[in-house]
């Protein structure tokens, strides 16, 4: 049976990090581990991380100390390539990239897994998301080649293809990883049938649209 690894950046999602571990815990196939990497959190994120990894042997946590010299988007993908260093001596077939303000549907990684079994050329794929809104929930606008990073899996040989994401000061590594695996022959992939829930109200994360930079 193919197994994936999970890493989830997290910065000061103690408000939201609590869902996102309910839903990978009510995965109908778990992960062989999943690196909770504490971006440097100024909230209670270290202890809801902390009390899952009491309960699940297969969750991890990594405190790594951000750089004052990297944006928000360039300090995400560090913690993500710290998590990646921690499942080197893991054997798995697929790697998951989960934000910390995420629920997912029970099945959703099984759904993933099926579609890349069946497509051997498919290198990067997703479901999408719908933003929770204070007044319901907002459908948010994908293309069917690219794949949000929130929710983004990648088939491992495709992942060391590519040498991973590419730091970069305004955002967009999702997008030029996207582009990176089609240049190298690999397939990108959303499925709009999955579907998740961001959790985190629209414009009160710590990124900043360029209209604010």
């Amino acid at each position: 049976m193919a197994s994936y690894v999970i890493i989830t950046p997290a910065y000061n999602e103690a408000a939201y990090l609590g869902a996102t571990i309910d839903g990978v815990v009510q995965q109908t196939i778990r992960p062989k581990r999943w690196v909770i990497v504490d971006d440097g959190s100024q909230d209670e994120t270290p202890r809801v991380a902390q009390e899952a990894c009491t309960r699940y042997p297969w969750i991890q946590y990594y405190r790594r100390e951000r750089s004052t010299d990297h944006t928000y988007y360039a300090s995400n993908v560090y913690a993500i390539r710290e998590g990646v260093r921690c499942v080197d001596a893991v054997e798995y077939d697929y790697l998951a990239i989960l934000d910390a303000d995420i629920s997912l549907p029970p099945d959703y990684y099984a759904q993933i897994l099926q579609r890349f079994e069946q497509h051997l050329r498919l290198g990067i794929a997703s479901g999408v998301y719908v933003d929770r809104m204070h007044n319901g929930f907002r459908k948010v606008l994908n293309d069917r080649r690219s794949t949000p990073k929130a929710l983004m899996v990648f088939r491992r040989g495709c992942y060391e293809d590519i040498e991973g994401f590419l730091p970069m000061k305004y955002g967009g590594e999702d997008t030029c990883a996207c582009f990176a695996a089609r240049m190298a022959g690999w397939q990108t992939w959303s499925f709009p049938d999955l579907v998740a829930i961001h959790n985190k109200p629209a414009g009160t994360g710590q990124a900043l649209s360029l209209i604010h930079i």
